[in-house]
């Protein structure tokens, strides 16, 4: 049985960056450039994955939730807001910046 990975899980572990990324922000064009080492790639950020790459790189092994809420809440509720960090966490996991570790639902 498989089972897929939605905004319903959250990482139980905080997630971390993986060694080795560059950041180069771009803030004129609201966007922020990454070097991944490994696999070899430059990959352009939005400024929602820039600022969770931030806050991941700022407070390692914490909970990302509280610094980006703090950031967001006078653009978005809470549901919302927290659905998009969920979003933009499985998007860098995607994109091999940062690692989630075990993954468990979320209590209801």
């Amino acid at each position: 049985m498989t089972m897929s990975i939605s905004a319903a899980c959250l990482p139980r572990a905080a997630p971390k960056v993986v060694p080795g990324l560059r950041l180069r922000p771009v803030p004129e064009l609201e966007r922020c450039l990454v070097y991944r080492p490994r696999p070899p790639a430059l990959l352009m950020l939005n400024l929602g994955a820039w600022l969770l790459l931030e806050i991941l790189t700022e407070e390692p092994g914490r909970d990302p939730w509280a610094s980006f809420h703090d950031c967001v809440r006078h653009t978005c509720p809470e549901a919302k807001a927290r659905a998009l960090m969920n979003d933009g966490l499985q998007q860098l996991a995607k994109l091999d910046l940062i690692e989630l570790g075990a993954m468990e639902p979320r209590e209801s």
